[in-house]
């Protein structure tokens, strides 16, 4: 099921959420440490060539040079990264396949910009990431519930993918993929944690997609 909807609605209801209301309430206000944790995580990945440090009050936010992807992190959240991952035939270009991530409410947030020397449709796209899930992950099943993802007006549609399964680690999970294409560009959102907390962990993976991901340029 999808959910769309206008630019004043979403900022209504990001504000509503608990699950944003939990994160904000969370995040130091201090724009300082915000600003220094943006610092850290480029450092520690290398990254200061490929992303922007944009943080101006309490929560961290990092820009992805060549696609504009905003990465927004909690400062006080554990494993804040980013990635920029090698090159290859179908990525030529550092950074031209790159993620950030967080761990958030004991689930994992991930979400990747990648721009194909040759793009692959959405349906392939999508196909080649659940293809990896069950690749690596056991006992996949689909997951059924009323899951919805935002979507935002003047954007396209994302597609929707929800499963459970053994994870790689040893735990039975939850787990989620939200992908589309804008510009070129190929951005995915996966989120994974407690079966329990399914409905927490999708809202907020589609609340940080429509607040990440950039609008189309035309």
């Amino acid at each position: 099921m999808i959910r769309r909807i206008s630019p004043t609605l979403f900022a209504i209801f990001l504000l509503a959420s608990p699950v944003a209301a939990q994160e904000v309430a969370g995040a130091p206000h201090d724009p300082v440490a915000a600003k220094a944790e943006g610092d850290r995580i480029l450092a520690e990945g290398r990254a200061a060539d490929v992303f922007d440090n944009i943080t101006e009050d309490g929560v961290t936010r990092l820009r992805h040079k060549a696609s504009g992807m905003i990465c927004i992190f909690d400062a006080a959240a554990r494993g804040n990264v980013v990635r920029i991952y090698p090159q290859s035939r179908m990525t030529p270009n550092r950074g031209d396949d790159v993620s950030c991530g967080s761990t958030l409410m004991g689930a994992t947030f991930t979400i990747y910009a990648t721009r194909y020397q040759v793009m692959p449709s959405e349906a392939q796209d999508m196909a080649s990431s659940v293809a990896g899930i069950r690749d690596n992950w056991s006992n996949v099943q689909p997951l059924t519930g009323a899951f919805g993802v935002a979507s935002v007006e003047g954007r396209p549609t994302p597609l929707f993918a929800a499963f459970k399964g053994r994870h790689p680690y040893g735990w039975d999970a939850s787990t989620f993929i939200i992908l589309t294409h804008i510009d070129g560009w190929s951005f995915k959102t996966r989120a994974s944690g407690p079966v329990a907390d399914a409905d927490t962990i999708a809202l907020t993976a589609g609340l940080m997609s429509v607040s990440s991901i950039p609008p189309p340029k035309n």
